[in-house]
């Protein structure tokens, strides 16, 4: 049986027969690039555009934020129960931290 399927691509060289879907693969169709044009929105047509806010940090900080270190002198912050959390406790009740 070797000597009659030597050179046959539906056999292999022991002489099994070989699966057919890898001989018979075709090639795939690729059409031809064409460009895309963009087409106009009717309902957007009329409407200005903005220019987008420009990347990075901005140029100044208006924001007022000294209250907050004010607000911050009457809490401190503490291990719960040794427990692991922490927890915000006014400066009256330190004393009771823990217990």
């Amino acid at each position: 049986m070797k000597g009659t399927t030597a050179g046959s691509l539906r056999y292999d060289h022991t002489g099994r027969k070989r699966k057919t879907k890898a001989l018979n693969k075709c090639k795939r169709y690729n059409p031809p690039f064409k460009e895309l044009k963009a087409k106009s929105n009717p309902l957007y047509d009329d409407q200005p555009e903005y220019a987008s806010a420009p990347l990075g940090s901005p140029s100044q900080t208006t924001v007022d934020e000294s209250y907050k270190q004010e607000v911050s002198k009457n809490y401190t912050v503490s291990i719960a129960f040794n427990k692991g959390a922490y927890q915000v406790v006014p400066n009256s009740d330190i004393k009771h931290i823990g217990k």
